[in-house]
């Protein structure tokens, strides 16, 4: 077949040769039901199962096509990217659903290291359930956050400066739960500019606890 007579059509990360004169439409809806994200959705909507024995499960299949291919681990990405997004911590609270579900795709972004969900899991770093908490296992963002280790520092030091006072502590939080020079830097330079009192000196009791080693507080 001459290669001058296909058409290229771009899908992501993959590439898809269609011959010249065969119908556009179908061609992708073929592509998208054969190679697609269609036969994932019902284990993305198992993550939302109260029982935990089908979450666990469907996290394990989800992982297990994500690994299919290039097109498949792109597929699952998105749908994940697009199912962490918390238009207001209300949708939580009143949805225990909802909240498993966003708990669950929090867990599968760290297992399939989806480093570009920072922004979205940063901006619901103080998102839980409601319970009176403010252990970083109730939140499921932050926890995550922390699992992704250094990787995350950057985006965190970004964070620490964030208008909104419980993401820039639940943030030095993060950071501690990481650990190392990196992060503990971050913190104290955050001390340094912090203007709400009781995040600063919690800011502080962070650094005065890091990983048991003595700290020289800024001033």
């Amino acid at each position: 077949m001459n290669i001058g007579a296909l058409l290229t059509i771009v899908f992501v990360s993959t590439v898809v040769l269609i011959p010249s004169g065969e119908n556009f439409t179908g061609a992708v809806i073929d592509y998208q039901n054969n190679g697609g994200c269609s036969q994932i959705q019902p284990r993305l909507t198992n993550l939302r199962s109260t029982d935990k024995a089908q979450r666990e499960a469907a996290k394990k299949e989800i992982v297990l096509f994500a690994g299919k291919s290039a097109s498949s681990h792109e597929c699952v990405v998105q749908r994940l990217l697009a199912s962490a997004v918390v238009t207001s911590k209300g949708e939580l609270m009143r949805s225990p659903e909802r909240f498993l579900e966003w708990r669950e795709v929090t867990e599968l972004m760290v297992t399939l290291k989806v480093t570009e969900g920072f922004d979205i899991l940063i901006s619901c770093l103080d998102c839980s359930d409601g319970t009176s908490s403010l252990s970083l296992g109730r939140f499921p963002a932050a926890s995550a956050m922390a699992r992704f280790g250094e990787d995350a520092v950057p985006k965190l030091d970004q964070a620490v400066r964030n208008k909104n006072p419980m993401i820039r502590y639940k943030s030095a939080e993060v950071l501690h739960a990481i650990g190392g020079p990196k992060a503990r830097e971050v913190v104290k330079q955050a001390v340094r500019r912090e203007q709400v009192k009781w995040i600063a000196a919690q800011m502080r009791n962070l650094l005065l606890s890091w990983h048991g080693l003595s700290s020289t507080l800024p001033e």
